[in-house]
């Protein structure tokens, strides 16, 4: 199973409980209201959080750390395993002494940048004012909680817990097993090679010892250690296509004049009776007037998203999404359908060419390899062989190494998902008519069980049916009671022609 983050919510928005660890395609299924959308923007904002954390900690952490006493032994320890590293020492010769380990573990669990990053991003992505908002209605508890693990070899390398409520009782606690994290021998290398620039000058005239700078090897050992933990964080970009897309797109450049020039910043108000924009959304929007307009000469060649945007656009789209920055404030974007000489605008298009658009953009010029990309309800505006078209295309999206998590609604493209599953067992040659399939360690699929009114939902993993080749869903008995209906109708109507 091919996992590298895994994320446990307690009375988080309309969720109860429940776990999640991402796979390279993570599918959220469900009813409405039951917080497939709260857990996918947790995810976004918890990507932005750890980043800025990393960037407030290269900011102000070397300075903390400068003014700590360090204990003399804790020191000595330094100063001896410096002196013993060398280009051919294995990870195994250079394993940090015990005391230096619990020191930076202790550096790593300071949280007070890692919670103000995390309650302003959590606050921006939902557009909140206090974190209480987030707090699950009827719970009996004050308090959502959050657990994130980043696994490796069956254990936890990082961790943090956050309790989200009452400004009071707000918590954060974060853990990094620095041993289990360990040192690649590039970085040893590196460090032997740097020894003697963390040696300070002399504190007396005619002392010939150089004096270790404790301080600043902690806080690069600190920083690299960081680095690799938190890495399916730090190392990826998130990028949220909301469910509200299509809107977007087709009036972006009024919605952007009349709210966004009004906006210092999203989740606060213009007045008590207008809300600004949730930061997903107002990400969505900048990226669509402010970076893809800059990127537009960008070669597709040589992105990995380029050829897959424009197999989408062939196998989907039957047509071209075009960007004209030209001289005006805001980008236009065209639609020309295959075999047209002339342009549609977005406005005029149908609704599902403005579903797609962004996707194709994000692709064409945003997404990159190792990136996660977020997309809700991608069924939106499309007919069936349409979404099952889709999810073929996404199939691709996500061996080219992009990391997706989708919310949806859609029966043909969770089917479709699961052919290309039960396909990945057979031989290539068995296959002619599928160019991509999934396997099944990759895919995850989470059902958000609405319990009872009031008691919130349950999220639990669904496996892939090997029988009927089908994610088990909640869309059985909604088919079985139309089927009741029908058959009583039927029968009703020919009692009627008897009678």
């Amino acid at each position: 199973m091919i996992s590298d983050l895994m994320i446990n919510v307690k009375d988080f928005g309309p969720i109860a409980s429940g776990k999640v660890d991402l796979r390279p395609l993570s599918i959220f299924i469900g009813p409405s209201n039951t917080g497939k959308s709260y857990l996918a923007g947790l995810l976004y904002a918890l990507h932005r959080t750890v980043g800025s954390w990393y960037n407030g900690y290269l900011v102000d952490g070397s300075a903390s750390e400068e003014q700590k006493q360090l204990p003399e032994n804790l020191v000595s320890e330094l100063e001896e395993w410096l002196s013993t590293l060398s280009s051919n020492k294995s990870t195994e010769q250079a394993a940090l002494p015990n005391n230096v380990c619990n020191h930076l573990r202790d550096m790593l669990s300071y949280s007070s940048n890692f919670q103000s990053s995390l309650m302003s991003q959590v606050a921006r992505c939902f557009s909140i004012a206090e974190m209480n908002e987030l707090v699950r209605y009827e719970s009996e508890s004050a308090n959502a909680v959050i657990d994130l693990h980043i696994p490796h070899n069956g254990n936890d390398v990082a961790s943090f817990h956050a309790v989200l409520g009452s400004a009071h009782e707000q918590l954060l606690k974060t853990e990094v097993d620095v041993k289990l994290v360990g040192l690649h021998p590039d970085f040893v290398r590196r460090l032997a090679a740097m020894r003697l620039l963390y040696r300070s000058s002399p504190l007396r005239e005619g002392d010939s010892s150089r004096r270790l700078n404790a301080p600043l090897l902690l806080f690069d050992l600190a920083s690299y250690i960081f680095e690799r933990a938190f890495e399916p964080l730090l190392s990826r970009n998130a990028h949220y296509l909301p469910a509200d897309r299509t809107g977007v797109m087709q009036s972006h450049n009024v919605v952007i004049g009349s709210l966004l020039q009004k906006a210092s910043s999203a989740g606060t108000k213009i007045s008590d009776d207008i809300q600004l924009l949730s930061g997903v959304v107002a990400d969505f929007l900048d990226t669509l007037v402010t970076r893809i307009s800059l990127l537009e000469n960008r070669s597709e060649e040589l992105h990995v998203g380029g050829k897959l945007a424009k197999s989408l656009e062939t196998k989907v789209l039957n047509g071209k999404i075009l960007v004209d920055s030209g001289n005006v404030a805001y980008p236009y974007f065209s639609y020309r359908p295959d075999g047209w000489k002339h342009d549609l605008p977005l406005m005029r298009a149908s609704s599902m060419v403005s579903e797609l658009a962004p996707v194709i953009l994000y692709l064409r010029y945003i997404v990159d390899e190792g990136d996660l990309l977020i997309i809700e309800e991608p069924e939106s505006h499309l007919h069936p062989s349409q979404q099952a078209a889709f999810a073929r295309e996404l199939a691709s999206i996500v061996n080219a190494g992009v990391r997706v998590v989708l919310t949806t609604h859609s029966e043909w493209f969770l089917e479709q998902i699961g052919n290309l599953v039960r396909a990945s067992s057979l031989p290539t040659h068995k296959r002619p008519e599928i160019d991509e399939v999934l396997l099944e360690d990759d895919v995850g699929a989470w059902l958000f069980d609405a319990r009872t009114s009031g008691a919130g939902s349950e999220v639990r993993e669904v496996k892939l049916d090997r029988e009927t080749g089908l994610y088990p869903t909640d869309y059985g008995p909604v088919a079985d009671a139309l089927y009741d209906e029908h058959a009583r109708i039927f029968s009703r109507l020919e009692e009627e022609a008897v009678d």
